[in-house]
C-alpha cells in the first residue's frame, strides 16, 4: 500500500501538469483539493469498514480503489482533467483507508512477541517500498518514455495485495487457535 501511496503522492503534481492543470497555483490547489476529498473518502470508508468483522474486506476494497485509480490514470491523464482529478481522489481515499484498516487488522491479528516483531517488520518493508517506488517508476519512465508501465506495475502489486488480504489472511485466521484469543475472534 505504501508503494501506491508513494506513487500517487510523489507523482500527482506531474500527473496534473500533464493533464493540463496549468501553473503551479492551479496544480497546488488541485492537489490540495484531491487530498481533502481523499481524506473525506478515507474517513467514510474507515467508518463503514472499521468494525472488526469488516476490516479485511474493506481494506481489500480500498486497495482495489487504489489499483483502479493507478490503472485508470494511465488512460485518462492526457485527455481529461476531470477524470484525472477524480481518479486521484479515489487513489488518495483508497491508500488512506487501506493503510488505516490494514494497521487495525494487523494489530488485532498479532499478539505478544509476534506483535512486538511484526509491527516493525511490516513498517520497515512498507517504508522500503515507499522509498524504492519513485525510483523504480522514474527508471521505467526513462526506459519507456512514459509513466504508464510504472503505474501499471504498482497497480499489479496492489492487486496482489488484495489477493493476499482476501485469501492469505483468511487462511492464517482459520489456522489460529480460537480458545480465549479475542484478537482472532474480532479479526474474522
Amino acid at each position: 500500500m505504501l508503494a501506491a501511496t508513494a506513487a500517487l503522492f510523489f507523482f500527482s503534481p506531474t500527473i496534473l501538469r500533464e493533464a493540463g492543470f496549468g501553473g503551479y497555483k492551479e496544480i497546488g490547489r488541485a492537489v490540495a483539493g484531491a487530498c481533502i476529498l481523499g481524506a473525506l473518502g478515507n474517513v467514510l470508508i474507515c467508518s463503514i469498514g472499521g468494525a472488526p468483522l469488516r476490516r479485511r474486506r474493506f481494506c481489500a476494497l480500498a486497495s482495489v480503489f487504489t489499483a483502479a485509480s493507478l490503472s485508470g490514470l494511465v488512460f485518462v491523464w492526457h485527455s481529461s482533467t476531470t477524470a484525472t482529478f477524480f481518479l486521484l481522489v479515489l487513489g488518495f481515499a483508497g491508500t488512506g483507508a487501506g493503510i488505516s484498516l490494514f494497521w487495525q487488522m494487523s494489530v488485532s491479528l498479532l499478539s505478544g512477541k509476534s506483535l512486538m516483531l511484526g509491527v516493525p517488520l511490516i513498517s520497515s518493508v512498507a517504508n522500503v517500498a515507499g522509498f524504492v517506488t519513485p525510483f523504480l517508476i522514474g527508471y521505467v519512465r526513462d526506459a519507456t518514455g512514459t509513466y504508464a508501465s510504472g503505474f501499471i506495475m504498482v497497480a499489479c502489486v496492489q492487486a496482489f495485495g488484495v489477493g493476499v488480504l482476501l485469501f492469505g489472511v483468511q487462511r492464517i485466521i482459520r489456522k489460529r487457535p480460537r480458545v480465549g484469543d479475542v484478537s482472532v475472534q474480532n479479526a474474522t
